[in-house]
């Protein structure tokens, strides 16, 4: 990320420099996704310490964009601008107002897998960020029992789901003492959660969080209201489509 080349002032570079980092830190597979694979050897982090210290730099970032006379950049610019202020709105109000990692174990395990499969697929040679990435689980279990306090039916099968995707990759590893502990935490979480009982099927994050995503995340002019009667008009149209479509094209049996 430090060596990567981002158009604009240096006072936006920084800035946008740090959000990206910010983003990284929440979910460091977007970094791997990205072939920034030094960037994503983190795994998340959601407790109080780590969710203070972002949001202050999330603050200070968004009051620097906010300072930034903008709206007089070329279009491209102003683009960036926005793309990076959304960014930076996004993590903000995930930690602070959807807090998903309360319910969600995925938050963390997610990511970490998603380097995992990164790092295998296209960077087989550097063994050395899989040890460094091995060593975090035992100490990100810890955190997730204390974290993630009320999981949800759904939330217990999908990490259960990812776990045992996580066990596959780590038992092909060689054996280390680190190696071990991570298996050995993993599989004694997701014990743990599947002897859960009475707990809800799931959670959304409500109509409030998704009109603000739409809004300020995905930048859409529409209301949920605009966005169903659109995609319904839509679905009308192409499937009057298709139907006038069907009687010439051919059957194949």
């Amino acid at each position: 990320l430090a060596t990567l080349s981002i158009p604009g002032t240096p006072a936006f570079v920084a800035i946008a420099k740090d959000i990206i980092d910010a983003r990284f830190a929440l979910d460091p597979s977007i970094a791997s996704g990205d072939g920034l694979f030094d960037d994503a050897v983190r795994v998340p982090s959601f407790s109080p310490a780590s969710i203070a210290a972002l949001t202050a730099r999330l603050d200070k970032d968004l009051a620097g964009l906010k300072a930034m006379p903008w709206r007089s950049w070329d279009v491209d610019r102003q683009i960036d601008w926005r793309w990076i202020y959304a960014n930076a709105q996004d993590a903000r109000r995930q930690l602070l107002v959807e807090r998903l990692y309360t319910h969600r174990p995925a938050m963390w395990l997610e990511p970490l897998a998603n380097n995992f499969i990164a790092l295998l697929t296209y960077a087989p040679a550097r063994v050395d960020l899989r040890l460094r990435l091995t060593k975090l689980i035992a100490g990100m279990v810890s955190e997730m029992r204390q974290t993630a306090v009320a999981p949800t039916a759904r939330d217990v099968k999908t990490a259960e789901g990812v776990t045992e995707g996580l066990l596959i990759m780590l038992k092909a590893e060689p054996a280390s003492p680190d190696r071990d502990a991570a298996v050995a935490a993993l599989s004694s979480y997701v014990d743990d959660l599947k002897k859960l009982k009475g707990i809800a099927e799931f959670t959304a994050i409500g109509r409030e969080n998704y009109e603000w995503r739409l809004r300020h995340v995905l930048l859409l002019p529409w209301s949920p209201q605009n966005l169903l009667a659109l995609a319904q008009t839509e679905l009308t149209e192409t499937d009057a489509a298709l139907a006038e479509l069907k009687p010439r094209v051919s059957t194949f049996t």
